[in-house]
């Protein structure tokens, strides 16, 4: 007798059989009826009872699920140990003895293995990659078509290949394909599973089981590689800033041949030197750093910061590298700006409306406002959609916002040259100076 459904009274969910009733005798239709009023109740009791087993299964299935979360999300910076807990992730969900994972390489048109087998791979010991044409064998099918493979008798399918269970000596009963996809439903790997160990073969609910486990891995994998891309993006970026540190070096003897004279006296470069009718340009560029540690002692900025003579050399050197060499914004322009600052103290006497510190970030900013200076405008740079552009755009003027980035830098700031922020810190102020004097630059 069937067994109805208790929500689906047209469903059958079991069916009831008894026979060889006693004393040789026929079933009546009483035994009907009382078997349908007995196989009443077994239908509720079945029914909670599988539903009860479902809620298990899926609760099961979502904590492992989460654990496989958990577990590749942590390495994620390391593509070989990734894969490597994918493969190991996936053959304990559907609990199978081995796995394979292939990625796909659309540019040479192949399947690649780096970590071929997790039964038998060592991290620590890396081998040769496997590579295999896109179409070749059951990872190739699934990898061109997108299809899950569930073959139930591996050796009875056309697109098993048996050479590698000859030479590896294992034996593969049942294989369980399925592809991993990105975001937008391209396959970028294919894992593949062999020989379920609690069953004679994958089931449906393996199937379903791994697709949603392919969506982890296919996030993990693309998080992965844009971590690899975004960690060499940064070294390429350092590599290119102590490429540009090592041509703005300063040697000890450039040092030693500014600051081992006395600073000149300003009459000694010009008698109308402290004038706004001085022209800076007279000037020869190779003295410039020369006239610039004078304009900083006759404002008495050496003497008020305790600026020694060879850290303030070291800096007026270090900036003159600083700039490169377009028609306009280059060093000799930062000194000429720096000289009308220097001639505007000088000669106006409401000039005293400044405090000390502002004076020296003044005198600093006009040095440095121009450093790494391209030679283009604001709007060049963001219409060209350059890599200072990119980084500065949304803080205001492109240009002046990467020179004074270029002075606070650490790059910068890890010559022992900043000028005297270092004596500010230390000797002179305590309590936001440095932010103090970062904004009077700005």
């Amino acid at each position: 007798m069937p067994v109805y459904s208790k929500t689906d009274p047209c469903r059958v969910m079991a069916v009831s059989v008894v026979y060889d009733k006693r004393n040789n005798r026929r079933f009546t239709s009483r035994d009907e009826g009382r078997m349908k009023f007995v196989l009443c109740f077994c239908s509720s009791v079945l029914h909670n009872t599988l539903s009860y087993q479902r809620e298990r299964y899926l609760k099961s299935q979502t904590m492992s699920l989460l654990n496989v979360v958990e577990v590749l999300f942590t390495h994620m910076d390391n593509m070989d140990l990734l894969l490597q807990k994918i493969m190991e992730q996936a053959q304990e969900l559907a609990n199978a003895e081995r796995c394979s994972l292939f990625l796909v390489d659309y540019d040479a048109q192949e399947l690649v293995a780096k970590i071929f087998d997790s039964a038998v791979s060592d991290i620590d010991q890396p081998s040769a990659e496997i590579r295999f044409p896109l179409t070749q064998g059951i990872a190739g099918y699934v990898a061109s078509t997108g299809d899950v493979l569930n073959i139930r008798d591996a050796y009875s399918h056309p697109l098993f290949y048996r050479d590698v269970d000859l030479s590896t000596g294992f034996r593969t009963r049942n294989i369980l394909c399925f592809p991993i996809k990105n975001e937008d439903g391209q396959i970028i790997g294919v894992a593949e599973l062999c020989n379920k160990i609690d069953g004679d073969y994958f089931t449906h609910e393996d199937e379903n089981l791994a697709m949603q486990f392919s969506a982890y891995c296919a996030i993990s994998i693309h998080q992965s590689m844009l971590y690899k891309d975004v960690t060499e993006s940064q070294q390429r970026s350092r590599l290119a800033n102590e490429l540009m540190l090592y041509h703005m070096q300063v040697e000890d003897t450039e040092v030693k041949s500014l600051s081992k004279n006395p600073i000149m006296k300003p009459y000694e470069i010009g008698a109308t030197f402290h004038q706004c009718s001085f022209l800076p340009r007279s000037i020869i560029e190779d003295e410039t750093p020369a006239a610039c540690m004078t304009m900083f002692q006759d404002m008495n900025l050496v003497k008020k910061w305790k600026i020694p003579v060879d850290v303030l050399s070291r800096f007026v050197l270090l900036v003159q590298k600083g700039y490169r060499n377009p028609l306009y914004h280059n060093w000799m322009h930062a000194f000429s700006v720096v000289h009308f600052c220097y001639t505007l103290y000088k000669t106006c006497s409401n000039f005293g409306f400044l405090q000390e510190l502002e004076i020296l970030s003044l005198m600093v900013s006009t040095l440095c406002h121009d450093l790494d200076h391209r030679g283009t405008n604001n709007s060049f740079q963001i219409s060209a959609k350059s890599a200072i552009a990119a980084l500065y755009s949304s803080e205001g003027s492109v240009m002046e916002v990467c020179s004074a980035n270029v002075i606070f830098s650490c790059q910068f700031a890890r010559q022992p040259c900043l000028l005297c922020y270092y004596s500010l810190v230390d000797n002179m102020w305590c309590g936001g100076t440095w932010e103090r004097n970062r904004l009077h630059v700005l």
